[in-house]
């Protein structure tokens, strides 16, 4: 991307902060600062109520928590009040919007979602068996957290497909460990 093209998408990372992300979510009005110590409202500098909207009309979750299904879905998401990483998975659990609202739910952009009963949100770093890193481009600003504008996300979505096909080109990651444990990977571009 050229640098023309980093200004460009730096405008449009302001954007959502200016107004909002159809379908996903709306700035806060007042800001946290200004809303009621204790609310969701003070918690999140946007509201992610379209995203539940959106959801419900693009996902089948009648079809996904089907015990007929061929489908089975694992979703985790940290609980605020322990700390605790949990996997709500369609063998144990209905899935549901806020499943996938919680496991999206990034402080202090996104509020916790509650899940019977308790607050859930997204988990900072995850430890995978491969965890593929998104190593910022040279024309990546302090926006990347928040810049959805189209060509920026292909550019994201192009990278991790490369990092992910390069990952999977080493054959030890397919490889079964050869004791009870985890084992983790991480390569960058150019290491074998």
């Amino acid at each position: 991307m050229t640098q023309r093209g980093h200004n460009s998408g730096q405008l449009t990372a302001r954007q959502p902060a200016a107004g909002s992300s159809r379908g996903f979510f709306t700035p806060r009005c007042p800001n946290p600062w200004f809303q009621p110590a204790g609310t969701v409202e003070a918690t999140s500098y946007y509201d992610t109520t379209p995203l539940a909207a959106t959801l419900e009309v693009l996902v089948d979750f009648d079809r996904i928590n089907s015990e007929h299904s061929d489908i089975r879905l694992s979703i985790g998401a940290v609980n605020v009040r322990s700390g605790n990483l949990t996997y709500f998975d369609t063998t144990t659990h209905t899935i549901g919007r806020e499943h996938v609202m919680a496991s999206r739910a990034l402080p202090p952009g996104f509020p916790a979602v509650e899940i019977e009963g308790e607050s859930y949100r997204a988990r900072r770093r995850a430890h995978n068996i491969v965890h593929l890193i998104y190593r910022a481009s040279g024309y990546a600003g302090d926006s990347k957290d928040y810049e959805f504008c189209r060509r920026s996300m292909e550019d994201h979505w192009r990278a991790g497909y490369y990092d992910a096909v390069h990952t999977l080109r080493h054959r030890k990651i397919l490889e079964r460990p050869t004791r009870e444990a985890i084992a983790t990977f991480g390569f960058a571009m150019g290491e074998d």
